[in-house]
């Protein structure tokens, strides 16, 4: 069925018996056409529609509450190079324009080829659609949100694409995004306000989000954070047998303090004055990695009257905290906070400068916390 210039087709009802590619609407020219209640079926073609690229030729197409179940493609909108008669290619010069070639809605495509074919400097507009796959290297306008949909495989609908500004997706089984070529981003979310959210439910068995590539998640301004929370659930990182990486280079990982926070400590039961505790000058402890020294702490035990002197050195003997004791009460507590970078380079060792013979059951912890990376 070939129509021109402007046609209303409702309550229609086409089905293919013949030979060859059997096309159910095919519109060309500079035809305007609503399509309302069309049922198409053993189609090689449900709905195709062409313009040529210098819009000469601008059919556009209105299809709603309709179904099509074509072998090859249900709803096609296809550029036509005004010089060559070809389809649309790369050399192809293409009067730009915003009009959709087919608006569709409210339709339930279910041939088993693509759903929506969107040839070059072709655009098809979609909102309330039932559908599964569409293909094509011109301009697919999704403009609604995803519905649960789920094909042969449970498989819900592959997102591919389709530039939505904010959606939430609810999913009962496996939602996969795979890019539809080889550049861009296959989501993109982008919002005026201060954050943009994807929203994922899984309130099945199953993987809720799966991805097949890169996941790239970044803040349109750089001061805003990035997010990734369960709303006070729990969050898992990894499955059985898969491997996490964690140390890539180029990438600094931040953590908060008392997650990469550590001591070293270390106890003397009858210390001697020149007694040294994590090696000497050249041999001294060194750290496994860049830390920052936050404090030093003694406890230890005095009777009979004495005193302590303990000093946290550098492997060159620079004296990086003193502690010092006279109380002789029992036990005692020594403290100093630090601030004190120790690379992986430098060393350092404690050296007890004083000691009397009261003092005993002596207690050091240095406290420390990793550089963020």
């Amino acid at each position: 069925m070939i129509l021109a210039p402007f046609t209303v087709l409702e309550d229609i009802i086409l089905e293919w018996s013949g030979s060859g590619e059997g096309i159910g609407v095919a519109v060309k020219s500079s035809s305007e056409v609503e399509i309302t209640r069309l049922k198409a079926s053993n189609l090689a073609y449900g709905l195709t529609s062409e313009r040529l690229s210098d819009n000469s030729a601008t059919s556009t197409v209105k299809i709603a509450y309709s179904g099509i179940n074509a072998e090859l493609a249900d709803i096609v909108a296809i550029c036509i190079d005004a010089a060559t008669g070809e389809d649309c290619s790369e050399e192809t010069e293409v009067s730009q324009s915003s009009v959709a070639n087919i608006t569709s809605s409210y339709n339930t495509l279910t041939g088993s080829g693509a759903n929506f074919l969107v040839g070059k400097g072709a655009i098809i507009s979609s909102a309330h659609d039932s559908y599964l796959r569409y293909s094509g290297e011109g301009s697919f306008r999704q403009n609604d949100y995803f519905r649960n949909m789920t094909d042969g495989t449970s498989m819900l609908f592959n997102i591919q694409n389709a530039g939505l500004s904010l959606f939430n997706v609810n999913a009962s089984g496996t939602i996969a995004i795979s890019p539809q070529n080889t550049i861009g981003d296959s989501v993109v979310i982008n919002s005026s306000t201060a954050s943009s959210t994807l929203t994922v439910i899984n309130s099945g068995s199953g993987a809720a989000l799966r991805v097949i590539g890169d996941l790239v998640l970044e803040s349109a301004t750089s001061s805003l954070p990035v997010t990734i929370s369960s709303a006070g659930g729990a969050i898992n990182l990894g499955r059985a047998g898969d491997t996490i990486n964690l140390n890539i280079e180029g990438v600094t990982y931040n953590f908060k303090e008392n997650v990469r926070r550590n001591t070293l400590s270390a106890y003397l039961a009858s210390p001697t004055s020149g007694d040294k505790v994590w090696g000497n000058g050249q041999e001294s402890w060194s750290p496994p990695e860049n830390i920052t020294i936050l404090g030093i702490k003694a406890q230890y035990a005095c009777s009979e009257g004495g005193s302590l002197e303990l000093s946290l050195k550098d492997k060159n003997g620079n004296v990086i905290a003193s502690l010092s004791g006279w109380d002789c009460n029992g036990y005692s507590k020594l403290s100093e906070e630090l601030e004190h970078y120790l690379t992986v380079e430098d060393g350092m060792y404690l050296d007890v400068e004083t000691d009397t013979e009261g003092i005993t059951n002596v207690t050091v912890t240095v406290e420390f916390v990793y550089d963020n990376r």
